[in-house]
């Protein structure tokens, strides 16, 4: 399953920002699918940089910290390796449903800043349309327009 982070450029359109697929993992791929068409519960985005080490799949966000959660690879990292990267995060009911790492010295880094500073939204890529990072389309709540 291929899902796409979009940011919001006007009140009609969305740049597209980059990929997050799940191709071989389809428990991940149920769990966003849940977490998308369960519209009472919005999925929320969130710079999670300062979390690195608990904000894995699965953890929960209490408003100032995570718990829970797959063991992260990054529990054994040196400070410099945790310093290249900023990890972004979705939360579905306060659970981190996926993640997104951006080395820090990427040419993209500055813009996901910008669009996690802003409005972010992850949607399912339907299976019938192609879209590359970096066009700008609208969204009709299920397919790209």
């Amino acid at each position: 399953m291929k899902y796409a982070v979009l940011v919001k450029n006007s009140d009609e359109s969305y740049d597209i920002l980059n990929f997050i697929n799940y191709y071989d993992d389809s428990a991940t791929a149920s769990l966003l699918d849940a977490a998308l068409s369960d519209l009472s519960n919005p999925i929320v985005a969130m710079d999670a940089s300062d979390h690195k080490i608990t904000a894995t799949r699965g953890a929960t966000w209490n408003g100032t910290s995570f718990s829970g959660g797959i063991v992260s690879k990054a529990a054994d990292a040196t400070a410099e390796e945790l310093d290249s990267f900023k990890l972004y995060v979705f939360l579905h009911n306060n659970v981190v449903i996926a993640r997104n790492a951006v080395r820090t010295d990427s040419p993209r880094a500055e813009a996901f800043e910008a669009a996690f500073a802003s409005e972010v939204k992850l949607v399912k890529v339907p299976d019938d349309q192609y879209v590359a990072i970096g066009e700008t389309h609208g969204w009709d709540g299920s397919r790209f327009i």
